[in-house]
């Protein structure tokens, strides 16, 4: 079992290592990126539904739209909006299934290619029990990271926290 700070470090790692970047190289404004370095307002706001017990830490950020986030935290994915939050924990979580098939422009009624940034669809995560929790996320490239960076996240389920 590792320690929380050393799984954030861990993740952290995973995050850089995918953009071929150093950590000051990122100003918190990005679509996807490390919690530490967003406004301290936005990190109160967040605060508030983050509900972290014990030595959990957050270190992901994903902006979904102005209001709607997920947060990456030590030990669970969080979706963030202005009346609820869900979760899945690393320890449930077995991969992910990317986005539906086919991705529709909720503007224009039209289907479009995942890899067209900005366009909101459905970004699917399953648990081990097989059950796949369906969250919207902007799709391109930031979505993409967020696929590829956490998916490593069973790991820290299943060899870290356990």
């Amino acid at each position: 079992m590792k320690s929380h700070q050393k799984i954030k470090e861990q993740i952290e790692f995973w995050f850089l290592k995918y953009h071929g970047k150093e950590k000051s190289d990122f100003n918190g404004k990005e679509i996807f990126t490390l919690y530490d370095l967003l406004s301290d307002d936005l990190k109160t706001e967040l605060s508030k539904s983050l509900q972290s017990g014990g030595e959990e830490i957050p270190v992901l950020f994903f902006k979904v739209k102005d209001g709607e986030y997920i947060v990456n935290t030590t030990s669970r994915f969080l979706k963030i909006d202005a009346s609820t939050v869900d979760e899945i924990s690393y320890i449930n979580f077995d991969r992910h299934v990317g986005f539906k098939s086919k991705v529709i422009n909720e503007d224009t009624g039209e289907p479009v290619s995942v890899k067209k940034s900005g366009v909101l669809s459905e970004f699917g995560i399953k648990s081990k029990d097989g059950d796949v929790k369906y969250w919207r996320m902007p799709s391109g490239r930031p979505a993409f990271g967020f696929w590829n960076i956490t998916d490593k996240c069973e790991l820290v389920g299943r060899k870290y926290l356990t």
